[in-house]
């Protein structure tokens, strides 16, 4: 198997699924460019160019995190995400302040959004399936996410809350007990591991292993039975 460093994280990763990953062509960019375009055309914030604060933050968020899922945050220019979001270049600097404090923003805004779906506001073992469909329908998040690691910028990101994923292990240890044979954590963080894996190599490992498309909800199944289980005596 074929494998190519990417980033400036320097992993290594199988080249099967660089689409995911790698560093965008001109006609690529491009075509990001001109999709965060559309998207800040079509939020309803009135005619013509975003006006005041609040229009113009929503903006160049929906923008940005358009042309981060698509390039990464180190391919993407601060002047590119103005002309995206039909904002003076200006403007993130003083909304902003910097390219690292958008990344943590961006992250933030499309977190918020993911946590205010039910199967993550309830974290249960019975939402968990709905929790992943949720996340593999917010592909922004996850390739935002996924392109910040890759570009070294991470650090930017968990130095937020991250008030979401916190409050889930809780509520879910709520719901199993502390007397669960898997721990709330660990039985997030697999579910996380999981989840991100499946949607960022699925071709990849589908190709591998024979595997079929019931894998999530065979997965969280078993991750099911092992929550409800009742603990040894």
């Amino acid at each position: 198997m074929s494998t190519t460093f990417h980033g400036k994280s320097g992993m290594l990763v199988p080249a099967d699924v660089s689409w995911a990953i790698a560093a965008s062509s001109p006609s690529r960019c491009l075509t990001g460019v001109h999709r965060a375009r559309s998207m800040v055309a079509a939020m309803p914030i009135g005619a013509g160019r975003p006006r005041g604060e609040q229009e113009v933050k929503e903006a160049v968020l929906e923008a940005a995190s358009t042309l981060f899922a698509e390039k990464g945050p180190t391919a993407t220019s601060l002047r590119e995400i103005a002309q995206a979001a039909g904002v003076n270049h200006g403007l993130l600097h003083r909304h902003f302040g910097s390219k690292q404090r958008l990344v943590r923003a961006v992250h933030d805004h499309l977190a918020q959004r993911l946590a205010a779906t039910d199967p993550f506001r309830e974290a249960t073992t019975a939402s968990a399936l709905d929790a992943f469909h949720a996340l593999e329908g917010n592909r922004r998040y996850w390739m935002v996410l996924t392109r910040a690691m890759l570009d070294g910028e991470l650090d930017d990101v968990l130095g937020s809350d991250l008030p979401g994923g916190h409050r889930m292990v809780d509520t879910l240890r709520h719901a199993i007990g502390d007397d669960a044979d898997v721990d709330a954590g660990d039985a997030m963080a697999m579910a996380f591991a999981f989840s991100f894996g499946w949607l960022l190599l699925r071709d990849f490992i589908q190709a591998a292993t024979g595997a079929g498309d019931d894998v999530p909800e065979r997965w969280f199944a078993i991750m099911a039975s092992l929550l409800e289980r009742p603990p040894e005596s």
